[in-house]
């Protein structure tokens, strides 16, 4: 069994304790605190051992997230097990989850109607390119 670093277990207490990841990711993250370093296709594997329903590409989702968020991060490479290819390695940080700040509706109209009056003002100057980039805000909204 791998050894932890305590400030790893007190973080991972108070992840649990205080409910800061959702269920799919507190379920990758539970398994690769406990079981890891390893692969995103690994810890799919131990998660349909232990009856945890969930689609592969999930566990891939759920580890960018985890990386995201600074609880998890990629130790490096190795030669996975079952399809021979080389996959990245994960374990737990010593991190609490981080915020992240995602844009409400209100700062995505703002940011496109900007981008709107710099074409309005420009439109002699205007490229195709920065007219995909106005359209692209547009269609977030």
């Amino acid at each position: 069994m791998k050894r932890i670093r305590q400030t790893s277990i007190d973080c991972y207490r108070q992840i649990q304790a205080e409910g800061l990841l959702s269920k799919r990711r507190w379920e990758i993250y539970n398994i690769l605190y406990h079981h890891g370093p390893m692969s995103s296709n690994e810890t799919f594997d131990y998660s349909q051992l232990k009856g945890v329903d969930g689609y592969r590409h999930n566990a891939n989702a759920r580890m960018t997230e985890l990386r995201d968020l600074g609880v998890v991060m990629e130790l490096g490479t190795k030669v996975c097990s079952k399809t021979g290819r080389t996959v990245i390695e994960w374990d737990v940080t010593d991190r609490l989850p981080k915020r992240l700040i995602k844009p409400t509706k209100k700062d995505r109209v703002e940011k496109a109607l900007v981008m709107l009056r710099f074409l309005y003002k420009h439109k002699d100057l205007a490229v195709d390119k920065t007219w995909k980039e106005a359209a692209q805000l547009i269609k977030e909204i």
